[in-house]
């Protein structure tokens, strides 16, 4: 058992970045609940980082981008792995699916922003945020402790966020995209602790309502 309370006893926790959890007041948290979290922060993480990658390889280094690609298309396979257990395959299939058009429809978007095609780019992003919502609707689906107007708004700031960041990128705004980058990695830490805050009330059969405010 892990009690964050004796940890915090322990060390100096003040400069700890970023402070949230999916365990609320909990005092002694199971190290197999630990892993949970710690595994999905990492699925949400390389999401993140390998979308940044795409988008500079896009702008700088044309030879490496099919690596880059295949690497950030991987990324939802490891989303199944964590997700079939406690939902079954077929659940766990249709969210990979999902994912996988994400990451097709940011490449294209990427590339249509690249290329300078605004029309393309426009259609690219309406489907980016139709897949988004259509996540959303899954995770509701299969799990009462989300809130889809929850998921819609963490998957929306998550797409507003890699636009703003190929944005810089391609302008050549390079401090502008760090702090942007900066607040990927926060946020996509947020995303992890709300779906593993989910799974963890489904199996101790305590979930929040549905219509629950989230806050991180």
């Amino acid at each position: 058992m892990f009690c964050p309370d004796a940890a915090r006893n322990s060390a100096d926790t003040s400069n700890m970045s970023p402070v949230f959890g999916p365990f609320g007041n909990m005092h002694c948290i199971p190290f197999s609940q630990i892993n949970l979290v710690t595994e999905m922060r990492y699925h949400w993480l390389q999401l993140v980082i390998w979308s940044r990658s795409y988008i500079c390889c896009r702008a700088s280094r044309q030879g490496a981008l099919p690596v880059i690609y295949e690497r950030l298309y991987s990324v939802p396979e490891e989303f199944y792995k964590y997700i079939s257990p406690f939902y079954g395959q077929m659940i766990a299939e249709q969210l990979i699916n999902l994912l996988s058009q994400y990451v097709i429809i940011f490449a294209s978007l990427i590339d249509a922003m690249a290329a300078g095609n605004q029309q393309e780019a426009n259609m690219s992003q309406s489907a980016w945020y139709e897949n988004a919502n259509d996540i959303a609707a899954l995770l509701v689906q299969i799990n009462n402790s989300w809130n889809y107007n929850e998921w819609q708004d963490l998957l929306g700031r998550l797409i507003r966020m890699n636009i703003d960041q190929a944005i810089a990128v391609l302008s050549g705004n390079y401090q502008g995209e760090i702090v942007i980058y900066d607040r990927l990695q926060y946020h996509s830490l947020i995303m992890a602790d709300y779906m593993s805050r989910g799974v963890l009330q489904s199996l101790t059969g305590n979930p929040e309502s549905r219509n629950a405010a989230f806050s991180p």
